[in-house]
Order: C-alpha cells, then structure tokens, then sequence
C-alpha cells in the first residue's frame, strides 16, 4: 500500500497528534529514568488533572457518562445485538467496527494528553532555577514597562472584595469545568466541533512546550508573592507584600501554592514553569471558538467569558499580561491550523475503515436511551 492510499484511509489527527506524541513520550521516558517511578504513573496524571483544575465533581461527571456507555454496548451486544440485521434469523448483529473506532478514539486521546502531560513533567523537573527567576523579572519588568505598575495588584486594589472579584475568582477556577463540559457535549453531539477542539487544544499545547523550555517562568504569586525561591528583590517584595486581599483570594493563592509546588532539591526537582504562555488564556479562546462552531448564538457568551478569563488570569497573580497575550496568539494560531489541516484533509480522507465511526455509534447510543 503506498503513501498515497495510506493518506485515503487515516484521519488527521493521527499524523498531527498521535505520532508526535508517540515520540514525545518515548523522548519523556527516556529522559525521566533518572526520576522518581512516580512520574510514570496515573497518580501523576491524575495530580496534573486536579493542577487543570478538573473537579473531582467535573470527573465524576465524565465517568458517569462513561460507565453509561460501556453498560449500553455490553446491553446491545450480549441482549440485543447492533449493526445490520442478520439474513437467518432477523437478530441485529453487533457492529464491532463501530466499537473499536469508540475505543480507539477514547483511548487516543487519553494517551496524547498522558503524553503531553509526561513532558510537562519532564520540563518541571528539569527547568533551571536561575533562568527560571531571570525570565521571571523580565515578564514583570515588561508588565512594569507596559501599564507603568504591576497590573494584577492594580486590579485587586480597585476591585477586591467586589462582586467583580466574585466573577473573575469564579471564571479563573471554573474555566477547565467549561472546556471539560465542551468536550463532552460535542464529542457526544456534533463530531465536527469535537474534532476542531480536539485538534486545537493540543495543537496549542504542543506549540507552549517548546516556548516553556525556552523562556521558563513561574506565575507572579508563586515568584514573587510568596517568594518560594528567596531571589525577588525589595521592589517585588514590596509590590506583592504590600496590598491587601480579600479572604477570597487568600483562599485562591492558598490553593495554587498547594497544586504548583516549588521543590529546589536537584533530586525531586518541581519548578511550575507553565507560564509564558498561558494555557488558561490560550484554552479560554478555544472554548468560545469550540462553541462558536457548535452553535453560533453561543459566542454571546463564551467570548465574553473569554475576555474575562484573560482578565482573571492576571488578576489572581497567574500570569503577567505578557503571558495571557501570548495565549491568546498561541490559541488563534492553532485554530488557523486546525481550519488549514481539516480543508485539506476533506481532499484526501475517505474513511473507508470506519475509523471515525465511533461518533455516530455514540449518537445512536444516545438515541436509544
């Protein structure tokens, strides 16, 4: 078979997600030997998830709909079979090409997101401490530079303790609530919408990894707030000392100390260097162009949401500015490669094996409950 007929019969997300991470789990496996085994583990992942801020209320959820599922395919194979009706004697006859696209699908897209997740381990435990504290005071330099003062305690002086802090505390926290319930509702409903978040959301990740590895920062509250690596200078000190928050924000640092450790020990070595660039603003953008593409009345609300989601990553001492604008590029970046990868594969794709199948499997499935 030659590579002409093998571009007819793979979607793709398998040149363009599943190989590269293929090969950057192989390069995370090889150079985290040295580390703890428990970096290879579903503990780690799971922790990465809660670091997402997934709720445990959010996978509950997800494995709830799982387990429906599973328990309707095991109802219509062993009671009253699916597919095509067999000649002999009239019983539907289980569609196993339907099934195995399900679990294909299903299983690729957790193994790329372990994958990803393994090498944003991999730079955590290897990011170089003075580099890191460097690019650091350069994002705030920048912010400095920019709005003449530091954005995120301009913004908590003017609104904390406001219904406004209410807001952007609620969106900042519930933002991966949003884009796990986007996930969900399109994968079940509209396979093209699906497809497009999918393909955009780690596009856009796979983009921030090497720009993580390049400009290692940590997040201003875990810099220069909180001080963990004692290099942030008397006018940091005193810029985020200095102010006082509200016992709501207290509450929302509090909790990013937990979720981002700083560990300084070459052996155990953690430094949460997923700052420039955003994730939370670069995944914000992609909800509302996910939802957008479901259903067009939805961006009333979602880039709204979006905007200010970007807001709030400032305002809970995340990011620097630098770093939410760069999400925000980063995030329209791989939409314009998802758009350009999905025109020209509609030249090429003929689905012949039934590799995408799956999706219409869960439609009737759904149908059927």
């Amino acid at each position: 078979m030659n590579s002409k007929k093998i571009k007819k019969f793979l979607p793709i997300e398998f040149y363009f997600l599943l190989v590269p991470s293929i090969f950057i789990f192989l390069f995370s496996l090889f150079y985290l030997k040295s580390f703890s085994i428990g970096a290879f583990g579903t503990g780690g992942f799971l922790q990465g998830l809660a670091a997402s801020r997934l709720s445990v209320a959010n996978l509950t959820l997800s494995l709830f709909l799982f387990l429906c599922i599973i328990f309707e395919l095991l109802y219509y194979i062993f009671f009253t079979g699916f597919g095509k009706k067999n000649s002999k004697n009239g019983k539907m006859a289980t569609n196993w090409r339907q099934i195995l696209s399900f679990f294909l699908i299903v299983s690729s897209i957790f193994f790329i997101a372990y994958s990803l997740m393994l090498f944003t381990s991999f730079l955590f435990r290897t990011a170089d401490p003075v580099k890191t504290a460097d690019f650091s005071k350069l994002f705030l330099s920048w912010d400095r530079a920019i709005f003449k003062t530091d954005p995120g305690i301009w913004l908590i002086n003017q609104f904390g303790g406001t219904f406004i802090e209410n807001i952007l505390c609620w969106t900042y926290i519930n933002i991966f609530e949003m884009l796990s319930l986007i996930f969900l509702v399109t994968f079940f409903l509209n396979k093209k919408a699906f497809r497009k978040l999918i393909l955009s959301f780690f596009i856009s990740w796979i983009i921030a990894l090497p720009l993580w590895f390049l400009f290692p920062a940590l997040s201003p509250a875990t810099m220069f707030q909180l001080n963990k690596m004692n290099l942030a200078g008397l006018n940091e000190i005193r810029a985020f000392n200095n102010f006082n928050p509200s016992s709501r924000l207290k509450e929302d640092l509090a909790f990013e100390e937990k979720i981002y450790p700083v560990d300084l020990n070459p052996d155990n070595r953690i430094l949460p260097i997923s700052t420039f660039p955003s994730m939370h603003a670069a995944w914000g953008t992609i909800i509302a162009y996910s939802g957008i593409v479901l259903c067009p009345w939805l961006g009333i609300i979602l880039i709204p949401l979006s905007i200010i989601n970007d807001v709030s990553a400032v305002y809970i001492l995340e990011h620097f500015s630098s770093d939410v604008f760069l999400g925000v590029v980063i995030a329209l970046i791989s939409i314009l490669i998802t758009e350009i990868l999905l025109y020209f594969e509609n030249k090429y794709f003929e689905d012949k094996f039934g590799l995408l199948s799956g999706f219409d499997y869960i439609r009737s499935i759904i149908k059927k409950i």
